[in-house]
């Protein structure tokens, strides 16, 4: 239950970064070091897709290394679940 009221805040907090005509597609979260989670946010809107990382307080994340690890988890649980079928 923590993590569904969790993604609701983040996805309320992702919102506020959408450009004009952007929603939020989808939230994948991801915990890459020390215990931190961080949230990958998917925009979507004029068949474009746009991606953002926020921290657990809904701010946007700007350490690159943070993103990489957190885009890397988000892709490999993707591709799991697509292997897995």
């Amino acid at each position: 239950m923590e993590l569904d009221r969790d993604l609701r805040r983040i996805a309320e907090a992702a919102g506020r970064h959408a450009a004009e005509g952007e929603e939020v597609t989808g939230i994948v979260p991801a915990e890459p070091a020390g215990g931190i989670r961080l949230y990958v946010c998917a925009f979507g809107g004029g068949g474009e897709t746009s991606w953002l990382v926020l921290d657990a307080t809904g701010v946007p994340v700007e350490d690159r290394s943070l993103v990489h690890e957190a885009v890397s988890i988000a892709a490999l649980c993707e591709v799991a679940e697509d292997a897995a079928g």
